[in-house]
C-alpha cells in the first residue's frame, strides 16, 4: 500500500463481499493509486449513506483514510452509476463478469493507468454492443494490456506472413498464430477464416466496428473456447466467474 493513502481518488468498484455483519470489503480500481483494497464501515446498514454508491462497476470518487493494512473507505460521491448497463440483466452480468476479470489481473497497489482507462471506456459503450461483442472485445483489449497480445499478420512458426488458408490458422495456447501447414502444436484451436478475420477486428481497439458484424453461434462458442483457453494460460487457474456468462455467447 502507498505510505500516504489518505485523501480522494477516482475509481471504479470492482467487487464486494461481506467482511462482518456491518462492514463490506471492497476491491476498486483507481486511476492514482490502481488496485486497492478497502473497507466500508457500515455498508450493510440501511443508514448507511453510501449504500447504493459503492456498487459493483459503479464510477465514484472516493475518500479514503490509512487503516491497519487496509484503507478505510470514509466517503464517496457517485460520477457514473452506468444504470442503462443495471437495467440490462444480460449487461449487468457481462460488466460484473468483467470487473472479476481486471480484479483476477491486477495486483495490489499496482498503478496502470491505461487498464483504469480501458475499463472506464468499456462500461461506456457496453450499452450500444451486444454483451458478447463487448464480453469479446474487452478480454482481448485486457489480454493486449497485460502483454499477452500476439502478432496476428506473422506465423509464429516459420516468421512468413500469416495468409489464412482455406482451413484457417492455428491459435496456440501460448497466443500465437501460424499456418495450419507448420505443424502446430496439440493444445491452442484450429480457427476458421472467419473466425481469426473477427479477432483482427477486436485486435483494432475500436469497438465500433463491431457493431455491424454479426457472428453464428458456433462461431461465437468457438471464440469464446479460443479466449478461456488464453486467459487460463496467463492466469494460471480457472476463472470461476466465466462460467456464469455462457448463457450470453
Amino acid at each position: 500500500m502507498p505510505d500516504r493513502i489518505d485523501g480522494s481518488y477516482d475509481a471504479i468498484i470492482l467487487q464486494e463481499r461481506p467482511f462482518n455483519e456491518a462492514d463490506v470489503m471492497l476491491t476498486a480500481l483507481t486511476a492514482d493509486i490502481g488496485h486497492q483494497t478497502l473497507i466500508a464501515r457500515g455498508l450493510k446498514k440501511g443508514t448507511s449513506r453510501l449504500r447504493g454508491i459503492v456498487a459493483p462497476f459503479a464510477e465514484c470518487r472516493l475518500q479514503l483514510v490509512q487503516g491497519k493494512g487496509v484503507a478505510v473507505l470514509t466517503g464517496a460521491d457517485l460520477v457514473d452509476a452506468h444504470q442503462a448497463i443495471r437495467n440490462d440483466y444480460r449487461a449487468s452480468l457481462a460488466a460484473m463478469y468483467i470487473c472479476d476479470l481486471f480484479h483476477q489481473m491486477t495486483q495490489e497497489n499496482e498503478r496502470d493507468l491505461e487498464r483504469y482507462s480501458l475499463l472506464q471506456k468499456g462500461l461506456k459503450v457496453l450499452p450500444d454492443l451486444y454483451p458478447w461483442q463487448w464480453l469479446f472485445w474487452m478480454e482481448w483489449q485486457l489480454l493486449k494490456n497485460a502483454g499477452f497480445s500476439a502478432d496476428l499478420d506473422v506465423c509464429g512458426v516459420c516468421g512468413k506472413p500469416l495468409t489464412p488458408s482455406h482451413g484457417g490458422v492455428h491459435a496456440g495456447i501460448d497466443g500465437t498464430f501460424s499456418h495450419t501447414t507448420c505443424g502446430p502444436d496439440a493444445e491452442g484451436l484450429q480457427l476458421k477464416v472467419a473466425e481469426y478475420q473477427y479477432l483482427r477486428f477486436l485486435d483494432s481497439g475500436d469497438p465500433a466496428y463491431l457493431k455491424a458484424i454479426q457472428l453464428r453461434p458456433t462461431v461465437r462458442k468457438r471464440l469464446f473456447s479460443y479466449l478461456g483457453t488464453r486467459l487460463r494460460y496467463v492466469l494460471d487457474f480457472p476463472l470461476r466467474s466465466r462460467e456464469s456468462i455462457k448463457g450470453l455467447i
